[in-house]
């Protein structure tokens, strides 16, 4: 009997005979070892001066083995044409190239993942204003031979993936020969955020008791480094990646069987780099100046309110009334996976409004 399967050696599928009788089956099968062991070391350190005051600080490593199918996937490498590339470094000068490429997720040349990560933390409580909190966190991950695939690098960076020969190969003259979509490791990638929140928490015996809050989160540093012979890239405060920052403030009211809550989101505006992108028979129609052309588009910001309501019976009946954008705010218009807006950020259905009863029947 015959049997094909894929050889990690070549990469290749190779077809092997079997020899099977009643008893037993014999074959010689291409097994691939693989022993790989690393300490993960964390640490911890917590330091209180005052009883209103106290600071933590923690770092910690660790590593990731790459998964067993990112190194022997079956996946068979197909091979295509991938038209109307742009080469600035084409030998016979910029042009548009035909060239042939494959697209696989496996790769036995990959390493494991490294991560260092450092927090920092403070938080008080001071005994002047009861109720009041205040806390601030910093964050930062380091992560080395991350393993990601270059797909993303090539359509969003193609001028950094001209620069790696394991994804562009070039023959001798320098033409481009195929174009490797493939998992590989990223040298470096560094992500750091810092947040704070302040809370306060008050009440009077007449109107009932209080509880505001308001965080605010940044992201600080978001780059990666795909080789040592590239430089760092950020797609910070683009369509690519989250929010540059974010501002949350929140309100909450109770007096005896009455409930209220009232919340604010704060999103800003960011830069859609990938709007349209110009056809070849585009060209000098409206902002396309050249064929693949990305076309920018500026998106505002926008800030949502939702607020509920609810009432509680004495029959273990309760009443909500809860509705989300309640101004009716409308989403920023942008162009994101063929719809008017980005879902991803933003919800477009408007205003809801929803009502709920909600009741006990034992107990109280």
């Amino acid at each position: 009997m015959e049997l094909d399967y894929w050889d990690p050696d070549t990469g290749e599928y190779t077809t092997i005979s079997l020899k099977t009788s009643p008893i037993t089956t014999e074959r010689i099968p291409n097994i691939v070892k693989v022993r790989r062991s690393k300490q993960s070391p964390r640490m911890g350190v917590r330091y209180q001066p005052v009883e209103e005051l106290s600071m933590r600080a923690s770092w910690s490593r660790a590593f990731q083995l790459p998964f067993p199918s990112f190194l022997f996937g079956t996946w068979n490498d197909g091979v295509a044409q991938y038209f109307h590339l742009f080469d600035p470094y084409d030998p016979d000068g910029a042009d548009d190239v035909r060239v042939p490429y494959t697209y696989t997720w496996h790769n036995t040349d990959l390493e494991p993942e490294f991560s260092d990560t450092r927090s920092f933390s403070v938080r008080w409580e001071p005994k002047f204003l009861d109720g009041l909190l205040i806390e601030t966190d910093y964050s930062t991950v380091d992560f080395q031979n991350r393993v990601e695939h270059s797909g993303s690098l090539i359509h969003n960076h193609l001028e950094i993936a001209f620069k790696i020969p394991e994804i562009i190969e070039r023959n001798a003259r320098g033409d481009i020969t195929k174009i490797n979509f493939k998992l590989l490791n990223v040298a470096e990638t560094r992500n750091t955020l810092a947040s704070a929140r302040v809370s306060y928490k008050f009440g009077f015996p007449r109107l009932g008791k209080f509880e505001s809050e308001i965080q605010y989160s940044r992201t600080l540093e978001d780059f990666k480094k795909y080789t040592n012979d590239t430089p760092l890239f950020s797609d910070l405060g683009s369509q690519k990646t989250g929010d540059r920052y974010q501002t949350h403030l929140s309100l909450f009211w109770e007096r005896k069987n009455i409930r209220g809550n009232l919340f604010v989101r704060y999103r800003p505006g960011y830069l859609n780099d990938e709007a349209h992108v110009c056809k070849p028979g585009q060209v000098g129609v409206g902002r396309c100046g050249a064929a693949w052309d990305h076309i920018s588009l500026d998106v505002r910001s926008l800030t949502i309110v939702d607020a509920t309501f609810s009432y509680r019976f004495k029959n273990y009946v309760e009443l909500t009334v809860a509705a989300k954008n309640v101004f009716n705010r409308d989403a920023p218009n942008t162009v994101r996976d063929g719809l008017p807006y980005d879902p991803t950020r933003w919800d477009a259905r408007g205003r809801v409004v929803s009502l709920s009863f909600t009741t006990k029947l034992l107990g109280k």
